[in-house]
């Protein structure tokens, strides 16, 4: 689909000014420069009453001029006003639906089942994307050797509030900088930020796409599973995205709860990816690097996790979480503040549903 003019595009509620309200990408010609096709793009946003937000998203993907894209919304049943938003833009809507679902991982993988893109990228629906972002990934791609690229990324309030700030580009390679960042923060590394990253479809697909049973570090999850297999990220010094940040987001840093389930999902997230590590052919060179630092760190919690994400067997969870305790308590304890216990209980009933 070729991307709307902003005249084709229902009016801006009053009052709402500058990108992607009132400005817009140029059109772009239907051919590269070189004359060949620009290549697809597949965007999903996954929404879930994020009615105050919705339309800014939807808005900056569609704003984006760009000939050859294709945008998938799919909302969790929401009953906040944002089905009536979407609505208004579903003629440019490859797909949408609104049903309620197991959360925003499974609403992701449903998007992306939809997808024909050559090139695909999830945006959430308080998330934007900056004027010439898919014409600046379009750009930077080589259909034959890129597979995940990522750019740079404004933070703030609002694409235009005055304290906004632009993060510093990334620049892992390794396994171990990208499943283990975490980890290994003496590395100075810093971490992608979820709307700068863009995949191949063929990636997408080689990995499994994101994992369901997480609802916090999915994304985590993917590119230690990207590396896992081997790519290797393309970097775009340039900006592409804008990350939201409010009150009403998932990300809590101040919640000892939030804080308590990112880890244990990062946690297992990289046990996993140290499985599929193992498995590939051939494997990154510095998989023993990142066992002996799972190890050292997190041994006795990743049996705990493990057993927690895989089995869902509630007695012999209890009985794993006391083995550690005694037997391993170095790596085990480390993680097991008060009711942490109750938490993870908590989490695993939510997993099994």
């Amino acid at each position: 689909m070729q991307c709307p003019t902003l005249s084709e595009l229902p009016a801006p509620p009053p009052g709402k000014r500058g990108w992607p309200w009132t400005d817009e990408s140029p059109q772009l010609t239907n051919t590269m420069s070189n004359g060949f096709p620009w290549p697809r793009i597949t965007i999903v946003t996954p929404s879930f009453n994020q009615g105050p937000f919705l339309e800014e998203t939807i808005r900056s993907v569609l704003l984006q001029g760009y000939p050859n894209i294709e945008y998938v919304v799919i909302d969790g049943g929401s009953t906040d006003g944002s089905v009536e938003v979407i609505k208004q833009y579903s003629p440019w809507l490859k797909y949408w639906v609104s049903e309620k679902d197991r959360g925003q991982s499974q609403a992701i993988n449903k998007g992306m089942s939809h997808a024909t893109g050559d090139i695909v990228a999830w945006l959430n629906s308080d998330d934007l994307y900056l004027p010439f972002a898919i014409f600046r990934v379009a750009r930077a791609w080589d259909e034959k050797q890129t597979h995940w690229l990522v750019g740079k990324i404004k933070v703030g309030e609002s694409v235009d509030s005055p304290d906004v700030r632009t993060l510093r580009l990334p620049s892992s390679q390794t396994f171990l900088e990208i499943a283990a960042f975490w980890l290994v923060r003496e590395r100075k590394l810093r971490p992608y930020t979820q709307p700068e990253v863009f995949m191949s479809r063929q990636a997408w697909q080689a990995v499994g796409g994101v994992c369901e049973k997480l609802f916090l570090a999915m994304d985590n999850h993917l590119w230690a599973k990207l590396s896992a297999v081997g790519y290797v990220p393309v970097y775009l010094p340039e900006e592409i995205a804008f990350f939201r940040v409010h009150k009403s987001q998932k990300t809590q840093p101040s919640s000892s709860e939030y804080l308590s389930r990112l880890t244990a999902e990062r946690i297992w997230g990289l046990c996993d990816a140290l499985r599929l590590a193992r498995s590939a052919s051939p494997p990154p060179p510095d998989v023993d690097e990142v066992a002996n630092l799972l190890e050292s760190r997190a041994a006795g919690y990743c049996v705990i996790l493990n057993e927690l994400f895989t089995q869902h067997d509630w007695g012999r969870l209890l009985r794993v979480i006391i083995r550690g305790a005694l037997f391993q308590p170095s790596t085990t304890l480390k993680y097991m503040r008060p009711r942490t216990v109750v938490r993870l209980m908590r989490q695993a009933s939510l997993v099994a549903r």
